[in-house]
């Protein structure tokens, strides 16, 4: 048995030629050398300037390109013909496109993303309807505390092809409220009462001023849009409390908020 390996392999030395294999094994070692040596610079200077998640995967990339480029000359080389394994490959490559087009999306939109910084981890951000804090980035996903207590993970590429509001780089923030008075309240009153809690509030900014109009009288009374200004690391606790305080002063004065009505008459039928 072992004399007939012997003479296979020597056989196999005969068809392609001892050079030829010679030439191949030292195309294959020189590209591992290659690959080795080009990653581990690659991979050193990536995680001095990028984050760890992007660097390795980046290093492995260079090497695995430089090993594959180096078995294909091998077995060309050899002697090999390539193009059946180019139409296999392609067909193995198409299907393999379809399954990972997904992870490369998200990997690319995590690179993309990097480089633009619309955020780092820490920031309150707004990502379409989600609103949270920012807790970890990697390169495939961003994971975000919601202001509910919810983590939502959103894949990079939903991210990068969303709108992004980052919260942390507003320096002040308008709180809204929509107040709806009863009909025939002195709404110019109300207005000053409402400019009145307004100014004696320490925490709304005097600088934007803040905004009190009556927009619209609609069936259930007559509408007052409140815009106030405060800073963003506040605005959480402004927008919970100040309107109750609208709301007990305009009751200590006298004005009362609209109930929505709605009047029913219901007519007989007619008798023919």
């Amino acid at each position: 048995m072992v004399e007939g390996l012997i003479a296979r392999a020597l056989g196999l030395l005969e068809a392609y030629g001892i050079d030829r294999l010679f030439n191949a094994l030292f195309i294959m070692s020189f590209s591992l050398i290659v690959g080795y040596l080009l990653s581990r610079y690659i991979r050193l200077w990536a995680i001095a300037r990028l984050p760890a998640e992007i660097a390795m995967p980046l290093s492995r990339l260079v090497f695995l390109s430089i090993v594959v480029l180096g078995f294909l000359l091998a077995l060309s080389h050899l002697g090999v013909d390539l193009s059946v394994l180019l139409v296999a490959g392609g067909v193995a490559g198409l299907a393999l496109g379809f399954a990972a087009q997904t992870v490369v999306s998200n990997l690319l939109s995590g690179i993309f993303l990097y480089f633009d910084r619309p955020f780092k981890v820490g920031d309150a951000i707004a990502i379409g309807n989600n609103f949270g804090i920012v807790e970890d980035i990697t390169i495939f996903s961003t994971r975000i505390r919601l202001f509910d207590g919810r983590l939502l993970r959103v894949s990079n590429e939903e991210v990068f092809r969303s709108n992004i509001i980052n919260l942390a780089n507003i320096k002040a923030r308008r709180v809204e409220y929509q107040i709806t008075l009863a009909h025939g309240t002195d709404v110019t009153k109300a207005i000053g009462i409402i400019k009145r809690v307004l100014d004696q509030d320490p925490l709304v900014l005097a600088e934007p001023a803040p905004l009190i109009f009556s927009p619209q009288v609609t069936l259930d009374g007559i509408v007052v849009t409140v815009w106030a200004w405060t800073t963003a690391n506040l605005y959480f606790d402004v927008w919970t409390t100040l309107l109750t305080k609208i709301r007990e002063e305009l009751n200590r004065e006298g004005i009362k908020l609209a109930v929505p009505q709605r009047i029913v008459r219901i007519r007989e039928r007619e008798e023919l």
